[in-house]
């Protein structure tokens, strides 16, 4: 079912909501974070080469034990570094940036945001009891929720003005029909 004119469709089962909707790519963000992988991967593997086949033979055994443990503990650090903080987020970002949809699961546990990229793809989930109003984020021009202390939780990036409108009143109306704006103020 689409929701009104837009390219948005929606999915429902007795279990969840699934929001599917087109995202837009942006093209130097995609070079940039190819770039950035190839190096990544030149990277790792010219470093595992040294590793193993240095130009210069060294003696490890003349090298004293501490010495040699240090060694070992910084070339164990530094390809954690290499692969697991930094690959991680050159690939998470080239993932975010390849999508061509965003899904949204709403269940009654949980609120799903994916990003698929064939069988890879970036999933959050959060639990749906901590999940506030949806919101119209003018910051960073997208939909967004609280989630728990967390200021915002942000979907919809590239949705139009009207869409991201519609959208926002379809969930509202739908998971916080009882909400008044005036009584959030009168917390504050």
């Amino acid at each position: 079912m689409q929701l009104g004119d837009t390219q948005i469709e929606l999915d429902e089962t007795e279990e969840r909501l699934r929001i599917v909707y087109p995202l837009k790519r942006n093209r130097v963000a995609i070079a940039i974070y190819v770039v950035l992988a190839a190096a990544w991967v030149v990277g790792l593997v010219l470093f595992v080469w040294w590793l193993f086949f240095p130009a210069v033979d060294r003696q490890m055994g003349d090298v004293p034990g501490l010495l040699r443990f240090f060694w070992v503990m910084g070339v164990v650090l530094w390809v954690y570094m290499w692969a697991r903080v930094l690959g991680r987020r050159i690939f998470r970002w080239l993932q975010f940036n390849l999508a061509q949809r965003e899904l949204l699961f709403i269940s009654d546990e949980s609120v799903m945001v994916r990003r698929p990229v064939s069988i890879f793809g970036l999933t959050d989930a959060y639990a749906r009891e901590h999940v506030g109003r949806f919101y119209d984020n003018d910051e960073h021009d997208c939909l967004a929720f609280p989630y728990g202390n967390v200021k915002h939780i942000l979907f919809g990036l590239t949705l139009d003005e009207a869409h991201r409108k519609t959208l926002l009143t379809y969930l509202n109306e739908r998971y916080f029909p009882y909400f008044d704006e005036d009584d959030e103020d009168d917390d504050e």
